[in-house]
C-alpha cells in the first residue's frame, strides 16, 4: 500500500470511527508507521487533533481525531 493509499484510509477510518490509535491503525488498517502518515495529512492541511491516553498497563499513547474532517 503506497503512502498515498495509506493516508487515505487514515482519513477514511477517523471520517467513520472519529478516532484512531497507533496500534488501530497496524491492526485495522495494516499500516506501520501511522504517525508519519497522520504528520503528512497535517502538513497538507488537515486538522487532525490528539490527546495522551494511558492504558490499563500505565502505558502512554496518543488517540487521533477526526471529528474536525469534512466528510
Amino acid at each position: 500500500m503506497d503512502h498515498l493509499t495509506q493516508r487515505n484510509a487514515i482519513l477514511e477510518h477517523l471520517r467513520n470511527k472519529g478516532s484512531i490509535t497507533t496500534l488501530e491503525a497496524v491492526l485495522e488498517l495494516h499500516i506501520m508507521d501511522s504517525r508519519k502518515r497522520i504528520s503528512e495529512l497535517r502538513r497538507d492541511g488537515h486538522d487532525i487533533p490528539d490527546e495522551w491516553e494511558t492504558s490499563k498497563a500505565g502505558k502512554r499513547y496518543k488517540r487521533y481525531f477526526g471529528h474536525n474532517l469534512a466528510v
